[in-house]
């Protein structure tokens, strides 16, 4: 029990019972004074809810302004693949059709479910389940 539950191990060596445990821990945690906040720490605002003036759609627009040309619009990653040298490759599907190109790192800010799909011929476990 110990080894697997280690902290319900010491809950119920503490005071006799994992309940019993329980309480003298929370005993113990309020009488004991916390920590004093450091000051050279900014004070929180607490719950706080941002956004923009014009939407959240605006640090996408300052940051295609910014970028200008190199933000690729109606791009869809279509595959990743390793290259030998450490690179990838990366197959687009784009308005004039495919693009391939090659690279060294790749980002991706994709929902979960759409980065598995094209993650997951990159993955150990689809070797084994596709040979």
């Amino acid at each position: 029990m110990k080894a697997a539950f280690g902290k319900v191990w010491k809950l119920e060596q503490n005071g006799g019972s994992i309940i019993g445990g329980t309480f003298k821990a929370i005993q113990e945690k309020s009488s004991s004074p916390k920590a004093p906040r450091d000051p050279r720490l900014p004070k929180p605002k607490g719950q706080t809810v941002g956004s923009f003036r014009r939407g959240l759609a605006t640090l996408p627009h300052a940051i295609s302004s910014s970028l200008g040309n190199k933000v690729k619009l109606s791009w869809k990653l279509m595959t990743i693949t390793t290259l030998d040298n450490g690179g990838y490759s990366l197959t687009y599907e784009t308005p004039r059709g495919r693009v391939y190109l090659q690279c060294r790192s790749v980002v991706m800010t994709v929902p979960s479910y759409v980065a598995s799909t094209i993650l997951h011929p990159l993955s150990v476990c689809s070797l084994y389940i596709s040979s």
